[in-house]
């Protein structure tokens, strides 16, 4: 998903690490340690969408790119 906001939190850790997808839908986080994160991601919409919202989804202003997940990564596929 394009220009979608990504937080990205080491579980029973208050730091957060803050990303914006680039055009290819990709976002990367430089030298997360092997754990459970909690990752949650939002796409404003662009005028052109927002458009074409019914009047009943008129307060919609974003959407969410993937349900909040959770993901562990091993020691051997932490990202880099």
């Amino acid at each position: 998903m394009l220009e979608a906001h990504v937080r990205i939190r080491r579980v029973g850790e208050s730091p957060v690490e803050v990303g914006t997808t680039d055009s290819l839908g990709e976002v990367t986080f430089a030298g997360l340690l092997p754990g459970r994160y909690d990752i949650t991601s939002l796409r404003l919409l662009n005028a052109d969408e927002t458009a074409r919202i019914n009047e009943a989804d008129s307060a919609l202003s974003g959407v969410n790119a993937a349900p909040r997940t959770s993901k562990r990564w091993p020691v051997a596929e932490a990202p880099s």
